[in-house]
């Protein structure tokens, strides 16, 4: 079996025929110390590539992944199936089930990725249960989606040609709301409460997550909650103090679902004052353009420096991006010119970038830029769309993720204690921290340059 990731999911793929006394029925020590090392929201046990499985393969393989899941509180589900296998589930054990059934990766990743889909443009549901349909829209648009519900089989199947994702009755979702869950949406970071941002709250947002996001780049978070309208001194002192400290990466906090109405105009005074955003809905966040020249802009933070470890993993780290990236674009990529500078990169914005903060043991921040003109080649094998703002960016998201598997192995390797954020990806963005110190370096192929890295605290 294979374990790949794709945002915040951890997907194992076994593949061919399944028997449990055969075929192994749990994945390796490493590929679980992989999966701990990251922000996992979910693990998927995918059967598309499977052409036969035995009921006690199937069986023991979810209790594996089940139980690795619970540890590490996260949801399991199977995905990837065909009608027969989903008719002999409903039949037999759809009622007892306590996990999810998703007809395919795509649908799985709208309920269960921290990092979401593309969202403009309505999600088409077909489902006769009235109920269930209210469950279904009700978890869809917590993670802001929008949903379209046909009343015909023939009006699903014609919708969908026309629309990316749709929704058929093949599917078992088991999901609880959660009190607080965290997601992100392009470059934002939303912060979904479904109760009151009050003291119960404050307790249990975890402050070192936030700073780690901060750390590779991410300017807008956004507390959003049904709620909020009734938003108390505490939780307003709260988001202040948070502000302020978020102000000093360049960072803004917004929130969403907030009903000025309800709260006192000193309340509502001091949270503009702390250049809070203060918004009734979501898409009114979105829909605001003046938000653009917080992304825009640099400022001035206050520099890290270097240390050992980066000088000590700085071989390791630049064989695991070449190890990685000379099959893709088929030529041997040698790292040149690396220097100890700050993130100083002439024509920046002609590299796709990726940076991501490894932290534990190891503090270690990286920044990896490719040249746009070189991704068509380079994410083809990752995507069947050659465009840029479609196939490359999802391609290089899954080449970044491949090079961060590599690097988190040579610690696991090493029995280091290392952990990973989640990634962010600069398309035309300036990167924003550009007074720490770390070791700069070009990877060139034969041809010519190929990308950048940026090893930092």
């Amino acid at each position: 079996m294979k374990v790949t990731f794709e945002g915040s999911l951890a997907i194992v793929r076994p593949f061919g025929f399944l028997e449990v006394n055969i075929t192994p029925s749990s994945i390796k020590k490493a590929e679980v110390e992989q999966i701990c090392a990251r922000q996992i929201s979910a693990i998927l046990l995918s059967l598309k590539n499977v052409t036969f499985f035995s009921p006690l393969w199937l069986n023991s393989t979810c209790e594996h992944l089940s139980s690795i899941a619970r540890e590490i509180g996260a949801e399991f589900a199977v995905c990837d199936y065909d009608d027969t296998f989903y008719e002999l589930v409903a039949k037999t054990s759809k009622n007892i089930l306590r996990f999810s059934l998703f007809e395919n990766e795509k649908v799985a990743t709208l309920f269960l990725n921290d990092t979401l889909a593309d969202s403009s443009e309505a999600i088409v549901i077909y489902n006769k249960n009235e109920q269930y349909k209210d469950y279904i829209n009700s978890l869809l648009e917590q993670k802001c989606y929008k949903c379209k519900f046909v009343k015909s089989v023939e009006e699903f199947n014609a919708a969908k040609q026309a629309y990316k994702y749709t929704i058929s009755i093949l599917n078992h979702i088991v999901l609880g709301k959660k009190e607080f869950s965290t997601f992100v949406r392009g470059d934002v970071v939303i912060y979904k409460a479904a109760g009151l941002i009050d003291s119960s709250f404050v307790q249990k947002f975890d402050y070192k997550f936030h700073e780690r996001l901060q750390k590779v780049g991410f300017k807008f978070f956004v507390f959003w909650s049904d709620s909020v309208g009734a938003l108390n001194t505490i939780g307003a002192s709260f988001l202040i103090k948070l502000s302020e400290l978020s102000q000093k990466s360049g960072a803004i906090v917004a929130i969403c679902g907030l009903n000025e109405g309800n709260i006192s105009e000193t309340l509502a005074s001091n949270l503009k004052a702390a250049k809070i955003l203060l918004y009734k809905k979501m898409d009114d966040f979105f829909k605001d353009d003046s938000t653009l020249y917080f992304k825009k802009r640099l400022i001035d933070i206050e520099p890290t420096k270097m240390n050992k470890n980066l000088v000590e993993f700085l071989p390791l780290v630049i064989s695991s991006v070449t190890d990685v990236l000379s099959p893709l674009i088929e030529s041997e990529i040698l790292c040149l010119d690396a220097k100890i500078s700050n993130f100083n990169v002439e024509g920046e914005n002609d590299y796709l970038r990726a940076c991501v903060l490894f932290y534990g043991d190891v503090q270690m921040r990286i920044l990896l830029g490719v040249k746009k003109d070189k991704l068509g080649k380079i994410c083809s094998i990752f995507s069947d769309n050659g465009d840029l703002e479609c196939g490359c960016l999802s391609g290089f998201s899954q080449i970044f993720s491949i090079i961060a598997s590599k690097i988190i192995a040579i610690f696991i390797e090493r029995e280091l204690k290392v952990k990973m954020s989640a990634f962010k990806i600069y398309e035309n963005e300036m990167f924003f921290d550009r007074a720490s110190s770390g070791i700069l370096a070009t990877l060139n192929s034969k041809e010519s340059q190929t990308g950048v890295i940026f090893v930092s605290k």
